[in-house]
This record gives structure tokens, C-alpha cells and sequence, in this order.
């Protein structure tokens, strides 16, 4: 019974209506009918109680009128016997429940009670006649008996012989048939209700069944379609819109199927892309490592091979010159130097190409790295070549604390320091200020000088392997490896490296970190101040 009267519920999705539409209609139906019902009821009762009301008005008006009709047939020779005989006469209608004579002055000249309710009723609804002028009609006051019964009061003027009044006299008339008709019209209403509902219910019930029925079909169709599975098609019965609505589902339901078949077919279709595309990938990636490794070992031989002879050829021009240096002549002398200058030069080129060729090849160990320990070892590092140079190294505090290798952030600063330094030429300002700001992105690194400046075509070639800027004098010693190293870590990172200079204004070296190896964040204000004090330099 509970399964009929309540609706399921849905599990994880919100509430739905406790009640079944089937009983929702059969209830809205009953309590129309009911409605239908009492309110006839209620119009057929009012009629009632006005035919009652006239009925019970009009004989007491007839009683009245009787009353002093056979009061006037009577000759008697006082009134107050005449009144006294007149209400034990009238005592013979059972229905006269007392009877009250009085004269002008409102004395009571005779009285008779049969229902002491219905005249202590009359008393309390009016007063009696005294003052009151006489008049033909009669004037009429509700009353009430015993047992609840209604009943009319009738007051009417009691005349002599010559013409004069000389009292009233009043009748309360009560019939306690009237009463049980109103309560019997009262009883057959709400009987006549309660079979037409008794009746009713069973065809109201059938209509809502019909009427729910493709509803709840539609409702499992649903919940199927929900859990993705395939509803069956949905009979076309019922009303028009049900019928309707039926029609849609299932074009929807069929058209949802259609498209989920074509997602299954794209998704095995690219699982196996994927598959195919990972195992590429995975083959891309194992030679890529053996080629790593295949260019490291390269790397390692070919600097070894080249620095072998190389070694040696050091080795017997300073033997040569310590056994000969004496005999020789100057110029043989400048020769050995000069042989002496090259081989050196190869030799460092041999190592920054071999330190190049380790960037990316090992694995990374990232630690805790505060820039600004980093930065005030490279100032120590270069204390010597800045004093000598007149140099005035400027830091901008405070600097990011990074999550990388200490020793390939060393490597950057030191390289970017080194080149600036070495290359600042005769410019009267002699300045080299490191800055460093964060933000979304991630840490922004500046090393800005004031040297001679690099031409804009040059700005992208100056990170290849072994090459040099055009501004830079034959004296300065270097191998042009420095800044592709700093390429290379860099973009291991994940960030970004460039450089902003103009010829005769000074370089600008800019490299990013990237937000997921920035540990802590400047200081608020801190970030714009830093920019702003470097880009107005």
C-alpha cells in the first residue's frame, strides 16, 4: 500500500512529490465533488428553512387571528374572564406553547404556559405590549422550546365590541415537525454527498489511473535514460499532449543513443590514437635519453681526445721554455707565448663545452635556494675585478627565495656577471645593478650594465654556442659558451631568457623562473619599486 501511496525517491538527486498524481487527481476531484455537494446542500437547506420560517410564521398568524376572532364571538361580561376562558380554549391546539394577554397598560390579564422555555424564550427576545398602539398585524418574535425546537411568537390587538382596543394578546406557536424536516434535509444532504463521493471515487480513480499511467512510464524512461541505459519506446496512448510528449522522449531517447554510440566509437577510435600516440612518445623518450647520453659521452670523449695533445703540447712548450728559454731568440719567444695563449684558449673552450653538454644530461637535485646568499658569494667572488675595474656592484633587496639546483643559479649570475663586467669598455658610468621581482608568473631575474650595448640583430644569436657580440674588443678573453649555458638552464627550468640593450646605452639580461620554484614572494611594493629603479637607469 505505502508503494501505491508514495512516490520513490531518487537516491542522490532532490526530493520529488510524496504523492502519486493518481491520488493528487482523485483528491482534487473528491474535494470538488464535496465542494459541488455542500454547497448544493447548503442552497437546498436554505430553502428549507425558508419554507420552514413561512410555514411556522404563517400559522402562527393564523392562531393569532383565530384567537381574537373567537374573542370577539364571546360576550362576556368582564374581560378578564373572557381572556382567562379564551387561553384554556386555545390550550386544545397542541402546538400552542403559551398564550399571553395583556392590556394597554402591559398588565398581564391572563397566562398560560404550556413550554416555559419557548415564553421565558419570548420574554427575553421582547417585551410585552405596554405603550405599544394597537394595530391589525401581527408582529412576530422568534422563540425556542425545549428539545431545541423553533417556533414563532405572534402578538396581535384585542378589541370590544364598539371598536375600542383594549390589550394584546400573544401566541407562541411551536411544531416540532418543522425542525425535524430542517434536520432531516440537513441529514440527506450530507448522505446524498457522501454516496455521490462513495460513487464517484472508483471512475475518478480509473480516469487518474489513465491519465498517470503514460506519466509514469514516461518517469522510468527517464531514470533509464539517466543511467544510461536505453529506455523502451514509450507507447503513443493516452490524451493528445501525452501523446505528445511520448513522441518527443523517444525521438529524444533515440537521438541520445545515436550519440552516444558515435562518443564510444570516437573514444575507442582515440584510446587507440592515444595508445599508438604514447607509445611513440615513450619510443621518443627512450631515444632521446640514449641520445643524452650518447652526446654526453660524446662530449666527454671529444674533450678528452682534444685535450690530450693539447696537454701535452702545453707540457713541452713549458719544458722548452725552461730548458731553452735563454738561447732563444725574442721573436721565437713571442711565438711561444703566443702558442701558449691559443692552447689555453682551446683548453677553456674544451671545458665550457664539456659544462655545456652536462646541462641537461644529469639528473636535478632542487633544494631551498635564497638568491640573495648566491648573489653575495659572486660579489666576493668578484671583489677584485670590480675594485680593480671601478666597478660598483648594486643589489636590490630583497630577492626571491627559488627551488632549484644552488649551483646551476650560481652558474647563471656568475656567467651574466662575468660577461658584464668583462665587457664594460671605457663608458664613464660603471654600474651593474641585479633586480628581482615576483608575481603570478613566477620570479623575474635583471643584470643590467652600463657597457657599451649590443646592436639589435644580435640579440637572438647572442645565446648560440660560440658566439660573441660584435662590440666586443679582440683583448677580452672569452669563448662565447657563457650565455648559451645560461640558455640552457634556464629553459630546463621552464622559463625564459632575453636581452634588451642598445648600442652605447648598456645591456639588460632578463631570465624567468617559473611560479612552481618560487618559494617566497617581495614584499608588497616591493616588486614595482625594484622594475622601476632598473628601467630608469
Amino acid at each position: 500500500m505505502r508503494a501505491f501511496w508514495r512516490q520513490p525517491r531518487a537516491q542522490d538527486g532532490p526530493k520529488l512529490p510524496s504523492m502519486r498524481l493518481e491520488w493528487q487527481a482523485i483528491f482534487c476531484a473528491l474535494a470538488l465533488m464535496l465542494f459541488t455537494v455542500g454547497a448544493i446542500s447548503a442552497l437546498q437547506a436554505r430553502a428549507g428553512d425558508r419554507w420552514v420560517t413561512t410555514e411556522l410564521t404563517r400559522e402562527a398568524q393564523d392562531n393569532a387571528r383565530l384567537f381574537v376572532h373567537k374573542f370577539a364571538e364571546m360576550t362576556l361580561a368582564s374581560h378578564d374572564a373572557a381572556a382567562e376562558a379564551l387561553t384554556k380554549i386555545t390550550f386544545e391546539d397542541p402546538h400552542i406553547a403559551f398564550v399571553l394577554v395583556t392590556d394597554l397598560e402591559g398588565r398581564v390579564v391572563a397566562k398560560r404556559t404550556r413550554d416555559p422555555s419557548a415564553a421565558e424564550s419570548h420574554r427575553l427576545a421582547t417585551r410585552c405590549c405596554a405603550g405599544r398602539a394597537p394595530c391589525e398585524t401581527c408582529t412576530l418574535v422568534p422563540i425556542v422550546g425545549v428539545n431545541e425546537h423553533e417556533g414563532r411568537a405572534a402578538t396581535v390587538a384585542l378589541w370590544n365590541a364598539d371598536g375600542t382596543a383594549f390589550g394584546h394578546a400573544t401566541l407562541g406557536i411551536i411544531d416540532p415537525a418543522y425542525t425535524d424536516a430542517r434536520r432531516d434535509l440537513a441529514r440527506v444532504a450530507l448522505v446524498a454527498g457522501l454516496s455521490v463521493c462513495a460513487i464517484a471515487t472508483p471512475f475518478v480513480a480509473m480516469g487518474a489511473r489513465r491519465l498517470a499511467l503514460p506519466l509514469r512510464r514516461l518517469a522510468l524512461a527517464a531514470e533509464r535514460l539517466a543511467d544510461g541505459l536505453s529506455p523502451e519506446p514509450i507507447p503513443l496512448k493516452g490524451p493528445l499532449e501525452i501523446a505528445s510528449v511520448a513522441h518527443s522522449f523517444n525521438r529524444m531517447a533515440s537521438s541520445l543513443e545515436e550519440a552516444n554510440a558515435a562518443i564510444l566509437a570516437i573514444n575507442a577510435d582515440l584510446e587507440h590514437a592515444v595508445e599508438q600516440r604514447t607509445g611513440e612518445l615513450n619510443r621518443l623518450n627512450e631515444r632521446l635519453r640514449v641520445e643524452l647520453a650518447e652526446r654526453a659521452q660524446f662530449f666527454r670523449t671529444i674533450s678528452h681526445d682534444l685535450g690530450a695533445p693539447l696537454r701535452n703540447t702545453a707540457g713541452m712548450l713549458a719544458l722548452l721554455r725552461r730548458k731553452h728559454a735563454e738561447r732563444l731568440p725574442p721573436d721565437a719567444t713571442e711565438r711561444l707565448d703566443r702558442i701558449g695563449a691559443c692552447i689555453e684558449l682551446e683548453l677553456d673552450m674544451i671545458r665550457d663545452l664539456l659544462e655545456v653538454s652536462r646541462v641537461g644530461a644529469t639528473e636535478e637535485h632542487p633544494e631551498r635556494v635564497e638568491s640573495e646568499s648566491v648573489v653575495d658569494e659572486l660579489r666576493a667572488a668578484f671583489e677584485h675585478d670590480l675594485r680593480s675595474k671601478r666597478i660598483q656592484l648594486v643589489v636590490r633587496r630583497p630577492l626571491p627565495t627559488l627551488h632549484l639546483e644552488r649551483a646551476r643559479l650560481r652558474q647563471v649570475l656568475q656567467n651574466l656577471l662575468d660577461n658584464a663586467i668583462k665587457y664594460m669598455g671605457d663608458s664613464p658610468k660603471r654600474f651593474i645593478d641585479i633586480v628581482a621581482w615576483t608575481d603570478e608568473s613566477g620570479a623575474t631575474f635583471c643584470v643590467a650594465d652600463t657597457g657599451p650595448g649590443i646592436p639589435h640583430a644580435e640579440h637572438e644569436s647572442i645565446f648560440d654556442m660560440f658566439r660573441r657580440a660584435s662590440t666586443a674588443t679582440p683583448d677580452i678573453k672569452g669563448s662565447g659558451v657563457g650565455l648559451a649555458a645560461v640558455k640552457g638552464i634556464v629553459e630546463r627550468w621552464g622559463g625564459t631568457v632575453h636581452l634588451d640593450s642598445d648600442p652605447g646605452r648598456g645591456s639588460r639580461f632578463v631570465f624567468t623562473v617559473p611560479s612552481e620554484r618560487v618559494v617566497t614572494t617581495d614584499a608588497p611594493g616591493a616588486a614595482s619599486e625594484n622594475r622601476a629603479s632598473s628601467g630608469g637607469r
